[in-house]
């Protein structure tokens, strides 16, 4: 999301942002949906004439576009339309299922097709706003209402690949819709060949119907693509279906396909999408049993004739997402035997170790019962953390977490270094301590600490593992490299934020406490002189968490009333008054200032740099007669560099100075004067 600040140029501007509480325009919207869909059983209310006119369709054309733009109006907070979900998503599913039935029973249609296009793409909106998954709740799930919807798809199917092809075959918005209604149809406690009789003599049963019209679609290029995924992933896990080889059908025809020197990227992505849905909720002997398979089809995506999907980073995330979710099958799930935040109250904890809970074994079991398989799997997922996109390290990270909670912890202490050591990649002379980080990858730091920060949500980075990380998160904490005329590392800074958040929440007081100090000077640096607002709001929140789960940050509650959400959201106003206020606290204010003339006067973007050198001045005024002296001569050993930034910002930090001795000696002339 792009920053809210420089509007109309103006970095020290920040568009305000309306926090909503409720769904404020419930009424409105309420009204206006029984507009296009009058709240009746009745179904002569909503059928539409054939012989509307124009006009009547434009105004329910304009009534839908209000919908939607109340809606969206709610994409960032879409839970408060939780209270409202079912009187406002019933009607239209509910028209949409007469619609279809009547289709289906007396091959009527009771609403004209701008009717029902309008009502799928209302439908689509819900999904859009509040996730397929709520909204999939609100919609019928009656047995008639399966061979209804499978044979309305069948026909849109049919009708779209006719040259002739109708309004409603055009619409994508009603096949998503009834491939998710379909989705939720189809997991019915009911043996699927009971509906074979209705076929009316077709050969061809009810689960080879679903699995027909889903492979369909599978390949399109929109989002039906998800829906049938889902379809399958669903149908695929009926025990009945499993025993008629339906699935094994699904594999050998996507082997074929991947084989094959036309396969469209959509339909390869497809494949990914419903392998994942497949294996979501699979029992690990099916997994197993179709194994080889699979990896046959995950190295198609490798094969020579394929390597334009290489580079396509939607199948890459979708490959990470089926690793991680093949090696969860094949390892047996663990009781939490370990966790680093909980203990019983009460209990004495003298005699076990810190990073287990109260009463809690020991996990000593070794590694004998770890498939090999799982090895490979982990070694994908931490290549993965270093790919070019956002979305596949997410998924690595993820993945590489929920597969840390089921090995013993020999194994994940292995998996944990292996991901430390990614920091180390591209880092000149190491053992000596340098932080030169002009080499390394922005994406393989930002991966490596969303798989901490993940792996620390869970409770797995145990105090001793601390110790390694925790220096490689402060650094990742101001990582800022210059490449060309811009600069790389707000997404790095973002991920190290998360990982102190997560420890906030994971980890108890003493394996934080040794790191305790350093993280808070840290944390109130990047919340308040961060370039980018999203970076600052996330060191708040960090902050945040961190003093109120732990208690060890200095004045913490009275610096989190100066560096809040909406204090630091302006930059100007983060530089000038947040930073300014922390460093009345003197366990601040050294860091504040070395900060500020270390890294924010010699910053490659000039606004930064003035913002700088007019905090500097600011902070020196806690302590003018020490921090003068001392900022100058830091500052005066600069004015022969050669280096433009380092130049200018040591300029302009001397001439703010300079500005306030003349104040200071201003007022002591005046207080003398007044004394005479």
């Amino acid at each position: 999301m792009a920053s809210p600040e420089a509007v109309a140029g103006d970095p020290s501007v920040v568009v305000e942002e309306k926090e909503l509480v409720q769904f404020e325009r419930a009424q409105e919207y309420l009204s206006l949906l029984s507009s296009l869909v009058p709240p009746t059983a009745s179904t002569s209310a909503i059928v539409t004439d054939p012989s509307t006119s124009s006009t009547q369709s434009a105004t329910q054309d304009d009534i839908l576009a209000k919908l939607v733009a109340i809606l969206d109006e709610y994409q960032d907070q879409s839970n408060l339309l939780d209270p409202y979900l079912e009187r406002i998503v019933s009607p239209p599913v509910e028209s949409l299922q007469r619609h279809v039935r009547s289709v289906a029973h007396s091959q009527s249609e009771i609403l004209s097709a701008g009717s029902v296009t309008r009502l799928s793409k209302l439908v689509y909106a819900y999904t859009k706003v509040r996730g397929y998954k709520t909204i999939v709740h609100y919609f019928p799930h009656e047995v008639a209402d399966l061979p209804a919807t499978l044979s309305f798809l069948e026909d849109l199917q049919r009708s779209l690949e006719a040259s002739h092809s109708n309004a409603l075959a055009s619409c994508w918005e009603l096949r998503y819709v009834c491939l998710l209604w379909l989705s939720l149809i189809c997991m019915i406690p009911f043996d699927l060949a009971k509906f074979d009789r209705s076929n009316q003599g077709s050969k061809e049963t009810t689960a080879s119907r679903i699995a027909a019209v889903a492979n369909h679609l599978i390949a399109s290029p929109g989002k039906e693509r998800d829906a049938a995924a889902v379809v399958l992933g669903r149908l695929f896990q009926r025990n009945d279906v499993q025993l008629k080889d339906h699935f094994t059908a699904f594999l050998e025809a996507s082997l074929k396909a991947l084989s094959s020197d036309e396969l469209s990227p959509f339909r390869a992505t497809g494949i990914l999408q419903a392998l994942c849905e497949v294996f979501k909720t699979s029992e690990s002997a099916f997994v197993a049993a179709h194994l080889q398979t699979i990896q046959d089809i995950v190295d198609a995506y490798e094969a020579a004739h394929n390597a334009s999907l290489a580079s396509n980073g939607l199948i890459i995330k979708y490959q990470t997402k089926l690793t991680s979710r093949l090696a969860l099958k094949l390892l047996r799930p663990r009781a939490r035997r370990y966790a680093n935040k909980f203990h019983v109250l009460g209990a004495s904890t003298n005699n076990s170790p810190s990073h287990l809970l109260a009463g809690d074994e020991v996990d000593d079991e070794d590694e004998s019962d770890i498939p090999e398989q799982v090895e490979f799997f982990i070694s994908r997922l931490i290549e993965a953390l270093q790919h070019k996109d956002t979305v596949v390290r997410y998924s690595a990270a993820k993945g590489l977490a929920r597969l840390c909670d089921r090995l013993p912890i020999s194994f994940l202490n292995q998996v944990v270094d292996a991901v430390i050591s990614l920091f180390h990649i591209n880092i000149p002379d190491l053992y000596s301590g340098a932080t030169d980080l002009s080499s390394v990858s922005e994406h393989t730091w930002q991966g490596a600490c969303m798989a901490l920060a993940e792996l620390s949500r869970r409770g797995l980075l145990f105090k001793d593992m601390l110790s390694e990380a925790l220096p490689w998160i402060l650094k990742a904490l101001l990582f800022d490299v210059r490449r060309g005329a811009h600069s790389v590392g707000a997404n790095v800074r973002d991920a190290a934020c998360y990982v102190v958040w997560a420890l906030a929440r994971s980890n108890d007081t003493q394996s934080i406490r040794p790191h305790a100090m350093e993280l808070a000077k840290r944390l109130v640096a990047v919340a308040t002189l961060d370039r980018d607002v999203s970076i600052r709001r996330a060191a708040s929140a960090a902050f945040q968490e961190s003093v109120g789960r732990l208690a060890l940050f200095p004045h913490g509650i009275d610096v989190i009333r100066m560096t809040d959400f909406y204090a630091v959201s302006v930059r100007r106003s983060a530089f000038l008054e947040c930073a300014v206020k922390v460093a009345g606290f003197e366990e601040y204010r050294g860091y504040l200032l070395d900060h500020l003339v270390d890294v924010v006067t010699v910053h490659w973007d000039p606004a930064m740099r003035r913002l700088g050198a007019q905090s500097v001045a600011l902070i020196a005024m806690h302590d003018p007669t020490v921090l003068l002296p001392e900022i100058t001569a830091r500052l005066g050993k600069r004015i022969g560099t050669s280096d433009n930034a380092v130049l200018h910002g040591s300029l302009l930090t001397l001439a703010e100075l300079c500005r306030l001795s003349r104040t200071l000696s201003n007022d002591d002339n005046g207080a003398v004067a007044g004394e005479k």
